[in-house]
């Protein structure tokens, strides 16, 4: 009798493991393959990192036949929190990836989060930046506000401001209100300002009728928003009808990280008195090809987004975007 009481008590904590989505180790099945701070890290490595430990890397701009890349960087001295010490910038390399110049950003957009939502970001057909309700000129260095208008379902305001109001903002290029989007439930001066744009480009991804549109008339850029179910169905297709080629956003270079395997090596609770439970750990195995041949490493992805993609970017190199974590500043290597 003993014996049975014995295996059902060894038995008892595996199941209430499992119950608790517990995930049993398997090891790394690569230990010859360096993780990717220990690759980087390496004397004579061919990773060259772009900035430093102040510097949090948000994004690289880039498409073929540009003899230039943009890379949207942030400088957080208290990683923790935004402060008047704050500065981000547009920071340009030449073809060589060498530095060769700088847009600092005003003080508004350090508040934005265009910085964490890839989708309030984009560079467009013409070489130019857009960085939420900001576009940015790299050939002529300037920086000005896109004249937006928000859509609502709820009752606001039905004043949508004059082509001069906007054209020409009363306030000044710091003030944050100058950045704002104008809310209107005015859809039929809204279906107005479609007709007269030349052209118009969807700058939201998903596979519905998007919220976020760019409206293209002569020189004038302007944002077209919508609250969700703000936009009615005749809305949409007068949108549709315009959509260009011209307008939408410059595809992202593709991923160039493959993975080539995983692993489970540990896990991670969660949980409070009441729910408990257990999350697995898992080890990546990449594959990055290079025109010096493939880079292979793995990285440990833990509950802190940490990540890696890696993107064709000037002169044949490869641009790796490495997240280590959410409170440690984004890297920036070239290889």
């Amino acid at each position: 009798m003993r014996r049975p009481l014995r295996r059902l008590a060894c038995l008892l904590p595996v199941l209430a493991l499992a119950g608790c989505g517990y995930t049993w180790p398997e090891g790394d099945k690569h230990p010859e393959l360096p993780d990717f701070e220990t690759l980087a890290a390496q004397p004579g490595s061919s990773l060259v990192r772009l900035g430093d430990d102040s510097e949090s890397i948000r994004d690289v701009f880039w498409r073929e036949g540009m003899d230039e890349a943009y890379v949207l960087v942030a400088q957080h001295p208290h990683i923790h929190s935004h402060t008047s010490e704050d500065r981000v910038s547009i920071r340009i390399f030449g073809s060589g990836f060498e530095p060769v110049g700088e847009i600092p950003l005003p003080l508004p957009l350090r508040h934005h989060m265009y910085l964490e939502s890839p989708d309030m970001r984009f560079l467009d057909t013409d070489g130019e930046i857009y960085l939420d309700t900001f576009r940015v000129s790299p050939a002529t260095r300037r920086v000005q506000p896109v004249p937006c208008v928000l859509l609502t379902a709820s009752p606001s305001p039905s004043h949508i401001p004059s082509r001069d109001d906007t054209d020409s903002p009363a306030q000044g290029d710091d003030d944050p209100s100058a950045y704002r989007c104008t809310p209107s439930n005015d859809a039929q001066a809204i279906a107005r300002r479609i007709d007269r744009a030349d052209s118009i480009g969807r700058i939201d991804g998903g596979d519905d009728d998007g919220h976020r549109f760019l409206l293209r008339t002569g020189q004038r850029r302007e944002l077209l928003l919508f609250e969700a179910g703000a936009a009615t169905p005749d809305t949409h297709q007068r949108l549709r009808q315009r959509l260009s080629d011209a307008s939408q956003p410059v595809p992202r270079m593709p991923d160039a990280s493959n993975v080539e395997d995983s692993a489970i090596v540990g896990n991670r609770s969660s949980g409070n008195h009441f729910v408990f439970g257990f999350h697995p750990v898992h080890m990546v195995y990449y594959r990055v090809d290079t025109g010096d041949g493939p880079l292979r490493f793995k990285l440990l992805h833990k509950p802190s987004f940490m990540a890696i993609t890696a993107r064709p970017t000037l002169d044949g190199r490869i641009a790796l975007l490495y997240s280590p974590g959410n409170l440690k500043p984004h890297r920036l290597y070239v290889k």
